[in-house]
């Protein structure tokens, strides 16, 4: 008890500052725990755009396969390769041979992309239904193709 009666002697003429660096660091902590709730709630609204983006040019063509380019895209639409809608993941650099064996197939193809200038340099033979850049700083487009 002793020890703890010197120590608030001690503390007492420096109270108003222990008070104002206590309430700093709670500010801080709520802060931070504010931004790193706002950072997951932004990445997530990213994740449904390129999901939605995916669906929305589904839509519009025929049993499409949907072609990723990166890793990240078939991880955010985990359902739907659960439920057995058909994803590839195809690296850029042999996405010209993939497409062509699907155009011979007769497949119209949703491409996920991150990389989409190069990507359409490598789309002929088919016919563009739609191309959506995705929102929310997303680096994505996701581009609809028709085979003939």
């Amino acid at each position: 008890m002793r020890s703890y009666l010197r120590l608030l002697r001690f503390v007492a003429p420096y109270r108003a500052r222990f008070a104002a660096a206590l309430l700093c660091m709670v500010v801080l902590a709520l802060a931070s725990a504010l931004l790193g709730g706002r950072a997951l709630r932004g990445v997530e609204d990213r994740t449904d755009a390129i999901v939605a983006g995916v669906d929305a040019a589904a839509a519009d063509l025929r049993d499409p396969v949907v072609v990723a380019t990166a890793g990240a895209a078939p991880r955010f639409a985990w359902e739907q390769v659960v439920t057995g809608d058909e994803w590839l993941l195809v690296p850029v650099e042999d996405l010209d041979g993939r497409l062509r064996e699907l155009r011979a197939d007769g497949r119209d193809v949703v491409l996920a992309t991150s990389e989409p200038e190069e990507a359409r340099t490598l789309t002929d033979g088919y016919s563009t239904v739609s191309d959506e850049r995705i929102a929310f700083g997303s680096t994505w487009t996701v581009i609809g193709l028709r085979a003939p």
